[in-house]
């Protein structure tokens, strides 16, 4: 007569058959487990980086995150990595994640955007965007490359914004009482020089009305707050 089984019954047999199975398998997950394990615990070697991006080489302001053209001159997209860093406005050599203060001149911090390539330090033609190895063995070093319009960071106390062009930047300063300073720069925040600033002409509206700018023997571009515009020369920051 067959044997009937009891719910207990049948679930106790099915336990049973697990656990037989389980034990048949175990010389095979044995021999798996240090392959699998490495795998768990493997970490990829830049894991660490800022994530790559696209960018064009003609246009550093476009900035995709997938492969594709530059809607600008569509030209091919080439990868960075694009790291925020606070460094010193004087010592470059300092490089933080974190606001604070120089530890060279105890001055604050600034923020910038750089980006980030591996390079050995006999062999500057190196330039890689992952971390490796370099001929002789040793370990590649990180290199960190100011990119334009990566510094928007007023060198002179005033407001700091793009010019018109989406290429030179503008700071607007109030040095003292009825003095305007503007200072112009390139993409990378490096004053424009004279034959260049001599290219342009600037007028600033104040509450008095617009006024033109002049330049003096300081560099800056100044404004005499008045009531009436005047014309002057152009003149270099």
């Amino acid at each position: 007569m067959p044997h009937r089984f009891t719910d207990a019954g049948r679930s106790k047999l099915h336990l049973a058959l697990y656990l037989l199975r389980a034990a048949a398998a175990q010389p095979l997950l044995s021999a798996l487990s240090p392959s699998l394990a490495a795998q768990r615990g493997k970490t990829s070697p830049d894991a660490d980086l800022p994530p790559v991006s696209m960018t064009c080489p003609m246009h550093p302001d476009v900035v995709e995150t997938k492969p594709g053209t530059c809607p600008v001159c569509k030209m091919n997209l080439m990868p960075v990595r694009l790291e925020t860093i606070w460094t010193c406005p004087v010592h470059s050599v300092i490089s933080e994640s974190e606001s604070g203060k120089c530890r060279i001149c105890r001055r604050d911090l600034i923020q910038m955007t750089v980006a980030l390539t591996w390079t050995c330090a006999d062999r500057s033609d190196i330039n890689e965007i992952n971390r490796g190895t370099c001929p002789d063995g040793t370990p590649m070093i990180a290199k960190r490359t100011l990119r334009p319009h990566g510094n928007h960071n007023p060198q002179h106390g005033g407001l700091f914004f793009m010019a018109p062009d989406n290429f030179h930047h503008l700071e607007g300063a109030y040095p003292s009482a009825r003095v305007f300073r503007l200072y112009l720069y390139d993409d990378y925040a490096r004053p424009s020089k004279r034959d260049q600033i001599n290219q342009v002409q600037a007028r600033v509206v104040t509450k008095g009305g617009l006024q033109h700018v002049h330049s003096n023997d300081e560099g800056a571009c100044c404004v005499p707050a008045g009531p009436q515009p005047r014309t002057v020369p152009r003149g270099e920051n």
